[in-house]
């Protein structure tokens, strides 16, 4: 790993890929419990804010994965709670979470190898 690499990067990219682990826990049982709903909100909102805390030289050389829209979320979830939709979030943490999962895993695997 290189010396300079930002170890706090490292650590938010490992926090959005153990949180997309949770997510895909949770998906893989019941859409219509409350406590699995509330649950993904807070790892949706964990992710988002992991994306937050990431230097803006590591978005911008990986700027393919939506940054922006990961952290907008998260700011709706924490600020705009009445506007928040379940299904909506199920569906991200069932369809999105897994590719941006993939996606960490290699930008992480990139900054160990340089």
């Amino acid at each position: 790993m290189k010396k300079n690499l930002n170890l706090r990067d490292l650590q938010r990219l490992t926090h959005i890929v153990e949180s997309c682990e949770y997510a895909a826990e949770i998906v893989a049982t019941s859409k219509d419990n409350i406590t699995n709903q509330l649950a993904l909100e807070r790892i949706v909102e964990i992710i988002g804010e992991a994306a937050n805390q990431v230097s803006e030289e590591i978005k911008a050389k990986y700027d393919k994965i939506e940054w922006r829209k990961i952290i907008d979320t998260r700011n709706i979830l924490a600020h705009e709670y009445h506007r928040v939709d379940a299904d909506i979030v199920w569906n991200i943490c069932k369809n999105k979470l897994p590719k941006l999962k993939i996606d960490v895993q290699k930008i992480i695997e990139e900054l160990e190898n340089e």
